[in-house]
């Protein structure tokens, strides 16, 4: 019998393992279309002006990127980059290039393939999200999620719901439990009882579909196909991660750990930081700029 459940328990990770791969596959391929048909290059106006601006930064440091005025751009009255620009974008192709890439990559081909690379980053942290807010409830007295399965219109839904996915969402986590003696996480605990609550939704399968959804919405890809190097390449996945942060920090509501939940709060409000220099304009103080990005630190 032990045999059987050690199969199923393998068979059911495995399909997880798949679709993962799966996702991850499908949500590349497709931003690699327009690479593919007219290879490595950065199109429309746009990205056009950050591949520039992401070139003056890694030749000429932060310090003159910030004071920078271009003459070339809104011609004939030029721009000043310092305040017109948000440098988020700029500062992490030039990172990835310093820090990572080095010689194995250009610049020119980091900035095409930054779309692609976070395309894919903020499909799963969209997943992510949904497993979070699909997992079930930890306590009566507070429950900061619940799954909307429970919500849906009708009694013949909620009845489908409870009496037939509920119980077979529930059976390969028993197995996990019995066999390995953990959940590997996909089900929480409750701190005031010694037994486990039972599963209330389908997290794993809801955080994979969400996963899924997010990696061919059309909304998504126009806007991070290869060569679209512009903002919303990188502000989406910023901003689902700072998402799945903040909920994870509020996992378990009033019972929760205070130190684990700091934690995961500090990592939300580092996230935040990251979103905050994608969306904030540099101003011609620094110090001001400085203050302004740590205020978006602080009040996260």
């Amino acid at each position: 019998m032990w045999q059987a459940r050690i199969l199923l328990c393998l068979i059911w990770i495995y399909g997880v393992y798949r679709a993962i791969v799966f996702i991850a596959k499908d949500a590349h391929t497709i931003r690699l279309h327009s690479i593919q048909t007219y290879g490595p290059t950065v199109h429309e106006f746009d990205p056009y002006f950050n591949l520039r601006a992401t070139e003056y930064l890694y030749e000429h440091g932060w310090k003159k990127f910030a004071t920078w005025f271009d003459y070339m751009s809104w011609y004939p009255l030029g721009r000043p980059v310092g305040t017109t620009i948000y440098p988020g974008l700029q500062v992490t192709a030039v990172a990835l290039k310093n820090y990572i890439l080095g010689d194995r990559m250009s610049l020119y081909d980091i900035c095409v393939y930054i779309p692609v690379w976070f395309g894919v980053f903020a499909s799963f942290c969209v997943g992510l999200l949904a497993y979070e807010c699909a997992l079930p409830v930890l306590n009566s007295n507070e429950a900061p999620f619940r799954s909307i399965l429970e919500d849906l219109p009708g009694v013949s839904l909620t009845y489908i719901y409870k009496k037939g996915l509920v119980p077979v969402m529930t059976f390969p986590i028993v197995v996990l439990e019995k066999v390995f003696a953990t959940d590997f996480g996909l089900r929480q605990v409750n701190p005031s009882a010694s037994k486990f609550y039972d599963i209330s939704s389908p997290a794993v399968e809801s955080g994979l579909f969400a996963s899924y959804i997010m990696a061919i919405v059309p909304a998504h890809l126009m806007r991070s196909p290869g060569g679209a190097f512009d903002n919303e390449a990188i502000a989406m996945a910023a901003m689902t991660l700072t998402f799945y942060f903040w909920t994870r920090s509020l996992r378990g509501g009033i019972d929760a750990p205070g130190l684990y939940a700091g934690i995961w709060g500090a990592i939300a409000g580092l996230a935040y930081f990251y979103v905050s220099c994608i969306s904030v304009m540099i101003v011609e103080d620094e110090w001001r700029y400085t203050l302004t990005s740590f205020l978006y630190f602080i009040s996260s």
